[in-house]
């Protein structure tokens, strides 16, 4: 789990440092919330760096109307609990039209005009994430991958994996129910619960069909104006969402 001085040596001062600037503008309760919010510091780090309670750290900015369940950390992958459905998360070990380079060269397509678009929906949440070169389970917002290398690569390979074995769950009549329901959390956790009789698509189908939810996930990341994880909108983070 992320510290306060995870996040102070990324942005190169140091806790006096910071500490000051806090009582400085303790009177402009929306500055430090940006700025918190903007560096993804959490209620618990502003509590350590302060010495000031969670709970009243929480009632100072509530009482100005900000909400600070947006002060909470950030998984790079989820932020709800997955349970019994989280081995679906998983790198990409597939070849062909399924591989990630395939899939990639697909999806950049979408995004020729603005190449950052793709390339940066790969990166940490916030900086101080990937200081250590290593994402954690708590960074990444699951359990069972454990310690991983930071680096693009292996989130990318990540979001393909998982995006195929959600796909590869659905038999045709549960993907026809969840196109014509969206949103639907009770089918959706059914359906990535049960293993289907048969595959519904081909190697090359399959692709075509991760592909292009692949770049609707994208857009909707960059549409979202709160930090979330890139996962969190699929059909699995959508499952899980309240559970």
């Amino acid at each position: 789990m992320a510290t306060i001085d995870d996040v102070i040596k990324e942005i190169s001062v140091t806790r006096q440092q910071a500490l000051d600037w806090i009582y400085a503008h303790i009177d402009q309760p929306k500055t430090i919330f940006q700025v918190a919010f903007e560096n993804g510091i959490t209620t618990s780090m502003l509590s350590d760096l302060t010495g000031f309670s969670n709970d009243l750290i929480n009632d100072y900015f509530a009482i100005q109307g900000f909400d600070t369940g947006l002060l909470e950390e950030v998984g790079i992958l989820f932020n709800s609990e997955l349970g019994s459905l989280a081995h679906l998360v998983e790198f990409n070990d597939n070849g062909g039209a399924l591989s990630t380079a395939s899939l990639r060269d697909t999806v950049k397509v979408s995004f020729e005009d603005e190449p950052a678009t793709y390339d940066a929906f790969f990166e940490s949440v916030f900086d101080y994430q990937e200081s250590d070169g290593i994402y954690s389970s708590d960074e990444l917002g699951v359990a069972h991958l454990g310690n991983i290398t930071a680096s693009d690569e292996n989130i990318e390979s990540i979001f393909y994996g998982t995006l195929i074995n959600i796909f590869q769950q659905f038999d045709a009549a549960e993907y026809q129910q969840i196109i014509e329901s969206p949103g639907n959390q009770a089918l959706l956790f059914e359906a990535l619960s049960d293993t289907p009789a048969a595959p519904l698509w081909s190697d090359v189908e399959l692709a075509k069909q991760v592909a292009s939810y692949a770049t609707d996930l994208i857009n909707e990341f960059w549409d979202d104006i709160t930090p979330v994880g890139i996962l969190d909108h699929s059909f699995l983070g959508e499952a899980m969402a309240d559970f």
